[in-house]
Protein backbone atom coordinates (compact mmCIF):
# COMPACT_ATOMS: atom_id res chain seq x y z
CA UNK A 1 0.00 0.00 0.00
CA UNK A 2 1.41 3.27 -0.82
CA UNK A 3 1.89 6.40 1.55
CA UNK A 4 -1.13 8.37 0.10
CA UNK A 5 -3.22 4.86 0.35
CA UNK A 6 -2.70 4.75 4.46
CA UNK A 7 -3.19 8.33 4.68
CA UNK A 8 -6.38 8.25 3.25
CA UNK A 9 -7.45 4.84 5.21
CA UNK A 10 -5.96 6.42 8.73
CA UNK A 11 -8.32 9.73 7.63
CA UNK A 12 -11.60 7.56 7.05
CA UNK A 13 -11.54 5.79 10.65
CA UNK A 14 -11.48 9.47 11.84
CA UNK A 15 -9.80 10.81 15.27
CA UNK A 16 -9.40 7.74 17.22
CA UNK A 17 -7.19 5.73 14.51
CA UNK A 18 -5.03 8.82 14.48
CA UNK A 19 -4.54 8.70 18.48
CA UNK A 20 -1.33 7.71 19.52
CA UNK A 21 -0.98 3.57 20.82
CA UNK A 22 -1.82 3.07 24.71
CA UNK A 23 -3.31 6.95 25.16
CA UNK A 24 -6.83 6.87 26.92
CA UNK A 25 -9.36 9.38 25.91
CA UNK A 26 -10.02 11.53 28.95
CA UNK A 27 -13.26 11.56 29.97
CA UNK A 28 -15.05 15.16 30.64
CA UNK A 29 -15.76 15.88 34.42
CA UNK A 30 -19.34 17.94 35.19
CA UNK A 31 -18.74 21.03 36.94
CA UNK A 32 -22.07 20.10 38.32
CA UNK A 33 -21.36 16.66 39.50
CA UNK A 34 -18.18 18.45 40.89
CA UNK A 35 -19.89 20.80 43.11
CA UNK A 36 -22.58 17.90 44.88
CA UNK A 37 -19.30 15.83 45.52
CA UNK A 38 -17.64 18.82 47.38
CA UNK A 39 -20.58 20.12 49.23
CA UNK A 40 -21.48 15.81 50.08
CA UNK A 41 -18.17 15.90 51.54
CA UNK A 42 -18.33 18.90 53.49
CA UNK A 43 -22.14 18.23 54.70
CA UNK A 44 -20.40 14.62 56.09
CA UNK A 45 -17.59 16.19 58.01
CA UNK A 46 -20.54 18.26 59.68
CA UNK A 47 -22.30 15.46 60.56
CA UNK A 48 -19.02 13.49 62.15
CA UNK A 49 -17.99 17.02 63.80
CA UNK A 50 -21.45 17.05 65.84
CA UNK A 51 -22.08 13.62 66.43
CA UNK A 52 -18.50 13.51 68.18
CA UNK A 53 -19.60 17.15 69.70
CA UNK A 54 -22.63 15.66 71.00
CA UNK A 55 -21.27 12.27 72.52
CA UNK A 56 -18.11 13.92 74.14
CA UNK A 57 -20.35 16.94 75.73
CA UNK A 58 -20.72 16.43 79.80
CA UNK A 59 -23.42 17.72 81.56
CA UNK A 60 -23.78 17.48 85.47
CA UNK A 61 -27.21 16.47 86.54
CA UNK A 62 -28.90 15.62 89.81
CA UNK A 63 -29.17 11.99 90.33
CA UNK A 64 -30.72 10.06 93.39
CA UNK A 65 -28.21 9.09 96.41
CA UNK A 66 -30.52 6.76 98.15
CA UNK A 67 -34.29 5.32 97.56
CA UNK A 68 -37.38 7.51 97.69
CA UNK A 69 -40.90 5.49 97.36
CA UNK A 70 -43.15 8.17 95.66
CA UNK A 71 -44.80 10.20 98.56
CA UNK A 72 -42.20 10.81 100.59
CA UNK A 73 -40.63 14.07 101.20
CA UNK A 74 -37.01 14.50 99.33
CA UNK A 75 -34.23 15.44 101.47
CA UNK A 76 -30.73 16.99 100.32
CA UNK A 77 -29.11 13.62 101.34
CA UNK A 78 -31.21 12.11 99.12
CA UNK A 79 -30.22 13.81 96.29
CA UNK A 80 -26.51 13.92 94.62
CA UNK A 81 -25.21 14.91 91.11
CA UNK A 82 -23.41 13.00 88.25
CA UNK A 83 -21.76 13.62 84.90
CA UNK A 84 -23.04 12.23 81.67
CA UNK A 85 -22.32 13.02 77.87
CA UNK A 86 -25.38 14.29 75.82
CA UNK A 87 -28.47 11.42 76.08
CA UNK A 88 -30.87 13.06 73.54
CA UNK A 89 -34.55 12.25 74.85
CA UNK A 90 -33.74 11.70 78.05
CA UNK A 91 -35.25 14.54 80.90
CA UNK A 92 -32.90 15.62 83.27
CA UNK A 93 -32.31 18.09 86.30
CA UNK A 94 -29.44 20.03 86.07
CA UNK A 95 -27.06 19.62 88.73
CA UNK A 96 -27.48 23.33 89.67
CA UNK A 97 -31.29 22.90 90.62
CA UNK A 98 -30.38 20.60 92.98
CA UNK A 99 -31.51 22.78 96.42
CA UNK A 100 -34.58 23.66 94.85
CA UNK A 101 -35.28 19.96 95.17
CA UNK A 102 -35.26 19.63 98.53
CA UNK A 103 -38.47 19.75 100.57
CA UNK A 104 -40.41 18.84 97.56
CA UNK A 105 -42.85 15.76 97.38
CA UNK A 106 -41.35 12.85 95.18
CA UNK A 107 -44.20 12.35 92.20
CA UNK A 108 -43.12 8.89 91.38
CA UNK A 109 -40.52 6.08 92.70
CA UNK A 110 -37.01 7.03 92.92
CA UNK A 111 -34.49 4.20 92.76
CA UNK A 112 -31.18 4.89 94.17
CA UNK A 113 -28.94 5.59 91.41
CA UNK A 114 -31.39 6.71 89.00
CA UNK A 115 -31.38 10.18 87.54
CA UNK A 116 -34.34 12.61 88.38
CA UNK A 117 -36.78 13.90 85.83
CA UNK A 118 -38.11 17.01 85.01
CA UNK A 119 -41.36 16.62 86.90
CA UNK A 120 -40.39 13.70 89.53
CA UNK A 121 -40.05 15.68 92.39
CA UNK A 122 -42.78 18.93 93.46
CA UNK A 123 -45.54 19.95 94.95
CA UNK A 124 -48.23 16.64 95.99
CA UNK A 125 -51.01 16.35 92.99
CA UNK A 126 -54.25 16.71 94.96
CA UNK A 127 -57.30 15.53 92.85
CA UNK A 128 -60.72 17.57 92.40
CA UNK A 129 -62.82 16.95 95.42
CA UNK A 130 -60.51 15.62 97.44
CA UNK A 131 -58.26 16.72 100.34
CA UNK A 132 -55.36 15.50 101.83
CA UNK A 133 -55.18 15.38 105.52
CA UNK A 134 -51.94 14.59 107.72
CA UNK A 135 -52.78 11.38 110.61
CA UNK A 136 -50.96 11.39 113.88
CA UNK A 137 -51.60 7.72 114.76
CA UNK A 138 -50.62 5.11 118.17
CA UNK A 139 -48.59 2.25 117.09
CA UNK A 140 -51.30 -0.22 117.04
CA UNK A 141 -53.84 1.89 115.05
CA UNK A 142 -52.51 1.09 111.93
CA UNK A 143 -51.22 -2.36 109.58
CA UNK A 144 -46.93 -2.92 110.89
CA UNK A 145 -46.25 -4.08 107.07
CA UNK A 146 -44.99 -1.65 104.89
CA UNK A 147 -47.65 0.22 102.92
CA UNK A 148 -46.16 2.69 99.81
CA UNK A 149 -47.96 5.67 98.73
CA UNK A 150 -51.18 4.73 96.58
CA UNK A 151 -52.79 1.70 99.11
CA UNK A 152 -56.02 2.19 99.26
CA UNK A 153 -57.21 2.05 103.54
CA UNK A 154 -60.12 3.12 105.56
CA UNK A 155 -60.59 4.91 108.58
CA UNK A 156 -62.29 3.86 111.51
CA UNK A 157 -63.97 6.08 113.54
CA UNK A 158 -63.29 4.26 117.41
CA UNK A 159 -65.12 5.47 121.04
CA UNK A 160 -62.94 6.94 123.27
CA UNK A 161 -61.16 5.81 126.24
CA UNK A 162 -63.04 7.89 128.46
CA UNK A 163 -66.35 6.28 126.25
CA UNK A 164 -65.29 3.14 126.76
CA UNK A 165 -65.00 3.29 130.29
CA UNK A 166 -68.44 4.88 131.02
CA UNK A 167 -69.94 2.20 128.80
CA UNK A 168 -71.05 4.15 126.14
CA UNK A 169 -70.34 5.00 122.46
CA UNK A 170 -70.46 7.96 120.30
CA UNK A 171 -72.53 8.61 117.23
CA UNK A 172 -69.93 8.04 114.61
CA UNK A 173 -68.44 4.73 116.16
CA UNK A 174 -67.99 2.14 113.79
CA UNK A 175 -68.36 4.84 111.07
CA UNK A 176 -65.76 4.27 107.83
CA UNK A 177 -64.03 6.41 105.46
CA UNK A 178 -62.06 5.47 102.47
CA UNK A 179 -58.84 7.07 102.11
CA UNK A 180 -55.47 6.92 100.21
CA UNK A 181 -51.51 6.64 101.03
CA UNK A 182 -50.13 9.65 99.89
CA UNK A 183 -47.09 9.36 101.74
CA UNK A 184 -45.32 5.85 103.83
CA UNK A 185 -45.91 6.20 107.11
CA UNK A 186 -42.96 7.13 109.36
CA UNK A 187 -42.68 6.65 113.04
CA UNK A 188 -41.60 9.27 115.45
CA UNK A 189 -38.60 8.97 117.79
CA UNK A 190 -40.57 8.45 120.62
CA UNK A 191 -41.12 4.94 118.75
CA UNK A 192 -44.87 4.62 119.86
CA UNK A 193 -46.51 7.30 117.07
CA UNK A 194 -46.85 7.38 113.36
CA UNK A 195 -47.04 10.49 110.93
CA UNK A 196 -48.82 9.88 107.45
CA UNK A 197 -50.69 11.49 104.68
CA UNK A 198 -53.88 10.84 103.46
CA UNK A 199 -56.14 11.66 100.34
CA UNK A 200 -60.09 11.33 101.51
CA UNK A 201 -63.17 12.61 100.08
CA UNK A 202 -63.52 16.82 100.21
CA UNK A 203 -66.84 16.23 102.50
CA UNK A 204 -65.30 14.10 104.82
CA UNK A 205 -62.36 16.11 105.39
CA UNK A 206 -64.23 17.76 108.50
CA UNK A 207 -65.41 14.73 110.78
CA UNK A 208 -61.77 13.05 109.99
CA UNK A 209 -59.74 15.29 110.88
CA UNK A 210 -62.06 15.83 114.42
CA UNK A 211 -61.73 12.30 115.11
CA UNK A 212 -57.71 11.97 114.22
CA UNK A 213 -57.93 15.08 116.80
CA UNK A 214 -59.78 12.99 119.21
CA UNK A 215 -57.23 9.58 118.99
CA UNK A 216 -60.81 7.98 117.46
CA UNK A 217 -59.33 6.75 114.59
CA UNK A 218 -58.10 3.22 113.38
CA UNK A 219 -56.24 2.60 109.78
CA UNK A 220 -57.08 -0.62 108.50
CA UNK A 221 -56.02 -1.69 105.40
CA UNK A 222 -58.60 -2.72 102.25
CA UNK A 223 -58.23 -5.09 99.27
Amino acid sequence: MSDDQGLRATTERGPEAMRAPGTAMRGRRSPRLVVIGVLCAVLGALGVTTAFSQATESHTVVAMARTVPRGVVVTQADLTTVTIGSVPGVSTVPGDHLTRLVGQTALVDLPAGSLVGEGAVGAPVIDAGTSQLGLKLAAGRLPSTTMPPGTRVLLVSVSSSAEGAAGTTSETAGRTFEATLTSVPRELPDGVTWLLDVSVKQAEAPMIAELAASGRLVLTRSA
